[in-house]
């Protein structure tokens, strides 16, 4: 689903991404079950300059930014963590921002904004040929515990990115067997 921010200087400057080297994941950090459209809603209302490229809550992602775009989300920091040189300074200018909304005040997404995350990395990593090991917390990038679940537990963030990791190769395995690119068309 689609409900892109209105371009302004402040969340949405239409600038487009040079170039995708990341997905940065962030949490809703407020009251727990929000919904998407609540925080669009806030993010245009907010003097606040965040932003996302998509924000996933229990119906699935809403992209509010479209994935070429910059989105503000990872700060304009002049010191950053090692991983940030490697993403590319600001790190917002060379990543798709994605927050999620948890269940809980601790950060946890739920079983369905989880699996709905999975799907929607899975999806970013194939079009954007990245891989699982360029999906980050905000909290690798800043040191900010965000999100807050998968900083509190590293374990959950491994089970995670296992869990892309594991659905990337499915889709590229199904889509170059059905597509024939898997023995040059022969």
């Amino acid at each position: 689903m689609k409900a892109h921010l209105p371009i302004d200087k402040r969340i949405r400057t239409g600038e487009k991404r040079e170039n995708t080297n990341a997905l940065i994941l962030h949490w809703a950090a407020g009251q727990p079950k929000q919904t998407a459209h609540g925080i669009r809603y806030w993010q245009i209302t907010s003097a606040q300059k965040g932003s996302y490229n998509y924000i996933v809550d229990n119906d699935g992602p809403l992209e509010t930014i479209p994935p070429q775009e910059c989105a503000h989300h990872s700060g304009t920091l002049k010191q950053y963590r090692k991983v940030a040189q490697e993403i590319g300074i600001p790190p917002y200018k060379h990543s798709i921002g994605i927050l999620f909304c948890q269940q809980d005040i601790e950060g946890n997404p739920g079983e369905i904004i989880y699996n709905h995350l999975v799907q929607l990395c899975t999806t970013l990593c194939l079009q954007f040929y990245l891989s699982y090991h360029q999906i980050y917390r905000h909290h690798d990038i800043t040191g900010k515990v965000c999100p807050r679940w998968f900083v509190n537990h590293p374990d959950e963030w491994l089970l995670f990115i296992d869990k892309v990791k594991e659905e990337v190769i499915r889709q590229d395995l199904y889509e170059r067997f059905h597509t024939r690119t898997w023995y040059n068309g022969y």
